[in-house]
């Protein structure tokens, strides 16, 4: 017999959800992205819910996801975009 409580719905977030309809302290590791890229997030403490928008500084070109979102389970919905150089010389 498992007992669910509050307290260690951590492990379990998807029943705890529906039995307690509780907000959970539930964190995504911080975005790992290199200078060149801007990043604007629903929330700054990365909790669950929050989603980030992503575009490069110019002279850069996006390559991934423009948008990510910190799941139920703490980590992100795909991995993070790059930004790469454009060539100008033509």
């Amino acid at each position: 017999m498992i007992l669910v409580s509050p307290k260690n719905c951590k492990h379990i977030v998807d029943l705890c959800y529906l039995l307690f309809d509780t907000h959970l302290d539930i964190n995504c590791p911080e975005p790992k992205i290199g200078k060149e890229v801007l990043q604007l997030c629903t929330h700054g403490n990365m909790q669950y819910g929050t989603v980030c928008d992503f575009e490069c500084r110019p002279g850069y070109s996006l390559v991934g996801n423009k948008k990510l979102e910190c799941l139920r389970n703490g980590q992100w919905n795909d991995s993070f975009p790059v930004c790469e150089g454009t060539n100008f010389l033509r």
